[in-house]
């Protein structure tokens, strides 16, 4: 793990700060600035594809094929839930392959100085989505600059309605720490995956 001061970029604790490991959802943060980058309008609708869906262990919108969201809400949804058929769509929004997009990530990695970050898909849920805690440290603290993503991560939910099938859904945030009143907290990402276990990415006052 690691902690720094993100006005200095001074690492005030580490433990094992260069070990390359799996990072899970944590990947969602790179593919969230990556689709800001696109410009995509926000309005746009997308139709839910049975690829999508496919192998979305963990979390995921119970989203049928065919049903038309808007980008907004694949957005929202993939930060505050880590709703990971929602990223696949997300990418797929913005006209890109996922090879084009993917391509983008590890290309806002290098830019970022990142070198032992590597992305090969959207969600985390390929463990070869790999960081060390030192480099994702300060991914997340570009990532959080955001105003759209930091939007993203202090929602206690996000809910929405399915253009064509006006079904309702709510999606919870994932990260339980969010209205703890002992934790400023400014945004979190959490992650989890077999081989990664637990992970968690947070800004704090």
């Amino acid at each position: 793990g690691a902690v720094i001061d993100v006005s200095t970029g001074a690492v005030l604790w580490e433990r094992a700060p260069t070990a390359a490991l799996p990072i899970a959802s944590l990947t969602k943060l790179m593919t969230a600035m990556v689709f800001l980058g696109t410009n995509t309008d926000w309005n746009q609708e997308v139709e839910m594809t049975a690829a999508d869906n496919a192998n979305v262990e963990g979390s995921f919108i119970q989203l049928q094929p065919g049903e038309r969201i808007k980008v907004i809400d694949l957005f929202y949804s993939m930060l505050v839930g880590s709703a990971n058929n929602a990223a696949r769509a997300l990418a797929r929004s913005t006209g890109l392959s996922e090879a084009e997009f993917v391509s983008r990530m590890n290309a806002e990695a290098e830019r970022q100085g990142l070198q032992k970050t590597e992305f090969h898909e959207v969600t985390g849920l390929d463990p070869e989505n790999k960081s060390t805690p030192i480099e994702y440290a300060r991914l997340a603290s570009v990532a959080m600059r955001y105003s759209r993503i930091s939007d993203a991560l202090t929602r206690a939910d996000h809910i929405f309605e399915t253009t064509n099938t006006h079904r309702t859904h709510r999606v919870g945030n994932t990260d339980k720490l969010l209205g703890d009143r002992g934790v400023p907290l400014i945004g979190a990402k959490t992650g989890y995956l077999d081989e990664a276990g637990d992970a968690l990415a947070m800004r704090v006052r």
